[in-house]
């Protein structure tokens, strides 16, 4: 059940580079110090000088409150020509990428790809490949036009809605070659190109920014001297919010302010906007080093910075294990407020894992969309699609204005082992806090992550930043006030809870006797609903919950009203999604049913599916549904209701 351990490699788009870089959620840390520091390690491990929450409002004001909807209907939004199928989903900009599958004489075949949203379709699937979408524009890749070099593909940057002309090239009378995917990007408000339009390229020792809304083509703002970094032979990454623009690499950054004068075509920072994280080591050849650059609003920027080896050395403070490999690590976390320019830190944030806020949805929107739309073929034989809990959307749950910021922390000190270096080493875990854009701190009281609330229920679970951690299920109110559904017995069972809603939380145990992850569902009250003996068990929905369990000597599927009551799922289920299930009939037709039994969609020859969206803010749905249904190689796609 544990979507985290599986590596999947989903059909949509893989969601963009973690901005935290290299750890991961599955990065065992251990945190190392000097023997001789372990009492100062101990007082700031303990003595946590952030501000505890004792806010009136309770979390409310620091999370959104989602409710769980309803699932009674579906209805038919838009008809994709024939041959033309849903490929993947963009969640950040709610729209779909379109393909069909085009044939040539000799039998060759290529696939291309287009646009659209539940309603419209933007524009027909034509182009190479969809790189990148931003509001009403896209970069993508075309084939050559006719007066064209045909071995080659190129840019182009195309307007795919909003005016009554789309879709239109913004390179039209430009034929820029793609040989890189990186070298061109969407950054905040501007087009940024490695190089410039003439040649973009990764190589480049230079930037240039265009602005590609205000005309009919991208019109080039300024350019920065950062491109290609020798030293480390890497290309700088871009980040730009507000009026700020970062340009780093694995050891340092710069800091513009895009509203400064430019000079010569070029836009300039100044020696005190230059970071290098790591500037006394004079062989930064020897190490593997790492930066990420996070942005929390009014200026302020996190710089998070690693330097590592696979061996001891002088000045590490932590130790990664990374697989079987342990990486030393020498870590600085710091944040710097480009517009005046004051540096601040914590001294409990040793690294950060990553930040989550409205800067950043994108990943988190994209990872939780991905781990939520993953089932895993656990029986080919009968057709067995195994069904897993929805992960949360941390980047959805905060409101603006506030960052939940994963770090790594000492809760408690535990010696790990002595070497020839003579440093005693302590096992760190991963917390959060909570910062907003003057840099205030809240240090939660209870909840090691943070808190997802649907229906006025509070519950900590797995998200894209981390592993759920085992140990009691709790349920907790608007004040983090924890109701403890079952504690953990040492020896015994631990617990996780994976969702709860008004209706239950749905609770896993282990014992220590099995392997097997077995579930239950539990009311917020405490009052248990079933008992721990499903192998699988969805949230509910419409009042209802289907659970998979033995019975007799084979597992079937069972629908649970919310007093526990069961009775036999009739259909033969094929898989189960988030608040609906499709069916196979005796005739060898497909057709959909939410979790109540009521008939969503009509029972065709053909295949249907269902996405899910979690934590829609647009609609304050914890999950919005759609599905998508092919019949006699047509696609339809309904809204779910």
């Amino acid at each position: 059940m544990n979507k985290t351990d599986e590596k999947v490699e989903p059909k949509e788009k893989q969601a963009e580079k973690k901005p935290s870089g290299k750890l991961g959620k599955k990065g065992k840390i251990v945190l190392a110090v000097c023997a001789g520091v372990a009492a100062i390690a101990l007082t700031l491990g303990l003595c946590l000088k952030f501000l505890v929450f004792t806010d009136k409002e309770g979390y409310y004001r620091y999370f959104n409150n989602f409710s769980s909807g309803e699932v009674k209907k579906a209805e038919a939004t838009l008809t994709l020509g024939e041959g033309t199928q849903f490929f993947g989903y963009d969640p950040t900009e709610n729209v779909f990428t379109t393909s069909r599958i085009y044939y040539y004489q000799g039998g060759a075949s290529e696939m291309r790809f287009g646009l659209a949203s539940d309603t419209e379709e933007f524009c027909l699937p034509v182009y190479t490949s969809i790189v990148q979408i931003k509001g009403e524009y896209a970069l993508v890749q075309r084939v050559a036009r006719a007066d064209e070099d045909v071995k080659n593909t190129y840019w182009d940057i195309i307007r795919y809605k909003g005016a009554e002309n789309t879709p239109y090239s913004l390179l039209q009378n430009k034929s820029v070659v793609f040989s890189e995917k990186e070298a061109m990007s969407f950054v905040g408000e501007f087009l940024a190109v490695h190089g410039d339009l003439s040649a973009p390229s990764t190589l480049s020792a230079y930037s240039t920014f265009y602005d590609y809304k205000s005309w009919h083509e991208p019109l080039e703002k300024f350019r920065i001297r950062k491109g290609y970094d020798v030293l480390s032979s890497e290309a700088y990454e871009f980040l730009q919010e507000d009026d700020y623009l970062v340009a780093y690499t694995v050891d340092k950054a710069y800091f513009y302010n895009i509203n400064d004068a430019i000079h010569s075509g070029y836009l300039e920072n100044t020696e005190s906007a230059e970071y290098k994280a790591f500037s006394e080591i004079t062989d930064p050849g020897g190490y593997d080093r790492e930066l990420n650059i996070y942005y929390l609003g009014n200026g302020w920027f996190a710089r998070s910075a690693r330097l590592y080896t696979v061996t001891p050395f002088n000045g590490f403070n932590m130790i990664v294990a990374n697989g079987d490999t342990l990486e030393y690590s020498r870590t600085k976390t710091d944040f710097y407020n480009v517009r005046t320019g004051r540096t601040t830190s914590f001294g409990e944030i040793f690294y950060l894992d990553n930040v989550a806020n409205r800067y950043n949805k994108k990943y988190f929107a994209e990872q939780s969309y991905q781990l939520s739309n993953i089932s895993t073929i656990v029986s080919v034989g009968n057709e067995h699609f195994e069904y897993a809990l929805p992960f949360t959307d941390p980047a959805a749950m905060v409101k603006d204005g506030y960052s939940l910021v994963y770090y790594y922390y000492l809760p408690h000190l535990e010696e790990y082992e002595q070497d020839e270096t003579n440093f005693l080493g302590y096992v760190g875990e991963t917390t959060y806090c909570i910062i907003d854009k003057d840099m205030n701190v809240v240090q939660p009281k209870n909840a090691l992550m943070p808190t997802a609330y649907i229906d006025d229920v509070g519950f900590t679970t797995a998200d894209p930043a981390f592993t759920e951690t085992r140990s009691s299920a709790y349920v907790y109110d608007n004040f983090m006030k924890e109701k403890v559904l079952k504690p953990f017995e040492k020896d015994s069972a631990s617990y996780i809870v994976y969702f709860a809603n008004s209706s239950a939380a749905i609770v896993s145990e282990k014992t220590k006797d099995s392997e097997d992850e077995l579930f239950a569902a539990i009311k917020p009250s405490g009052e248990i609903i079933c008992a721990f003996e499903y192998a699988e068990l969805t949230y509910f929905s419409e009042g209802y919950s289907i659970g998979y369990k033995t019975m007799g000597n084979e597992k079937k599927y069972v629908r649970v009203d919310e007093k526990g009551r069961e009775t036999e799922v009739e259909e033969n289920v094929l898989t189960m999604f988030h608040g609906a299930y499709s069916y196979t009939t005796e005739d060898g037709k497909t057709g959909l049913k939410n979790y109540a039994g009521v008939t969503l969609i009509e029972p065709i020859n053909g295949s249907v599916g269902v996405l899910a969206r979690i934590m829609d803010n647009e609609t304050g749905a914890a999950i919005k549904l759609r599905a998508l249904v092919t019949e006699n190689n047509v696609t339809r796609i309904y809204d779910i209701h």
